[in-house]
């Protein structure tokens, strides 16, 4: 069985058996597409893509189906990625992913991995990475030499559990001497129950502890260490940060 069309073809590699008791036959089917995703009507994508789908017959238990995908030159609106790699399953209402990779311009790339049940609303084993300078063409006023962030999440996606950290070296802008910055954190949706912030310049460094609240914008707790002489451009006036007076 083929299917064609100005962007998709379709190719089916093995035919499906059902018995007369609506059983799938032990065979498993593999469906091959190739799609150019710029000629989808409709789509905001570009970009060229392979996939195949394996579906596995599980007797009287629905079947489940692996799959995996490549792209090339891959564009979403602001967004763009030169590969994009993706492999998984979806079993039982569980879709898994292995594998998500996304080689983005400037050495960039973005990695995660996870499984979304689609019954209970609950992500498991949620992990996402990112390194490069990709993100630069969304902060213009932010200017740094190297970003590596990676986390996990898990848990119904109206009580998300997460954690993190951060690593930003030599950042510069809102009239900041150019610095290093950590910073790590866990919690559960918009609440930091936790959140360690180091920033480095010179022999200088600031560092900040505590936990936020970011529905209502307020910090719960704030603790602070500071030795800020090169954080900062001398001014007459006196920096504030939270409780803390400093003088330049």
């Amino acid at each position: 069985l083929e299917i064609q069309s100005p962007w998709l073809k379709a190719t089916l590699t093995n035919s499906v058996g059902i018995t007369w008791q609506g059983e799938l036959l032990a065979q498993s089917a593999r469906l091959q597409v190739q799609a150019d995703l710029s000629k989808m009507p409709g789509s905001p994508l570009s970009g060229q893509a392979n996939a195949e789908v394996r579906v596995v017959p599980h007797g009287r238990l629905p079947p489940s189906a692996q799959f995996s995908c490549s792209a090339s030159n891959v564009v979403a609106g602001e967004m763009n990625a030169e590969r994009v790699r993706i492999n998984g399953e979806y079993a039982a209402s569980k879709l898994r992913f292995d594998e998500f990779v996304a080689d983005l311009p400037d050495n960039s790339k973005l990695a995660a991995s996870g499984s979304f049940d689609f019954k209970t609303q609950r992500i498991s084993e949620g992990r996402w990475k990112i390194s490069g300078t990709y993100l630069k063409k969304f902060l213009p006023e932010v200017r740094f030499d190297a970003l590596a962030a990676s986390g996990e999440l898990s848990g119904p996606l109206t009580n998300l559990s997460h954690r993190g950290e951060l690593a930003i070296e030599a950042v510069r802008g809102f009239r900041l001497r150019p610095l290093n910055a950590e910073a790590k954190w866990s919690g559960q949706n918009f609440r930091l129950d936790s959140l360690d912030l180091d920033l480095a310049a010179g022999d200088s460094t600031l560092s900040v502890s505590g936990a936020v609240d970011l529905t209502v914008a307020e910090p719960r707790e704030v603790r602070i260490k500071t030795s800020m002489r090169d954080l900062l451009p001398c001014r007459r006036n006196t920096f504030r940060l939270a409780k803390l007076d400093a003088r330049c």
